[in-house]
């Protein structure tokens, strides 16, 4: 599961809404266990993500950035060059 998270803020392109939200569910569901929450703990953990996600919104929002934005689309690239280089693949 967290292989695949990746860096919201400082980014050429603003996160969206939908991104804050898949983000959070993925922290909510790594730090419950829960892959969906039965219906007893379901009310607690869609309040407990929806705080989270306005929580998360006011830390992409407010900061000032001191490093230059990244492009998300060509950061996965980035990562691959040096094994590209190394193994020639």
């Amino acid at each position: 599961m967290c292989r695949n998270i990746r860096a919201l803020y400082n980014s050429v392109q603003p996160a969206t809404e939908a991104v804050i939200e898949s983000a959070e569910l993925q922290f909510m569901r790594k730090l419950t266990n829960f892959n969906q929450p039965n219906q007893v703990n379901a009310q607690i953990f869609f309040r407990a993500a929806k705080v989270l996600s306005q929580t998360a919104s006011g830390l992409l929002t407010e900061p000032e950035p001191l490093a230059p934005n990244k492009n998300r689309d060509q950061e996965p690239r980035k990562r691959q060059e040096p094994t590209l280089e190394r193994f020639g693949r």
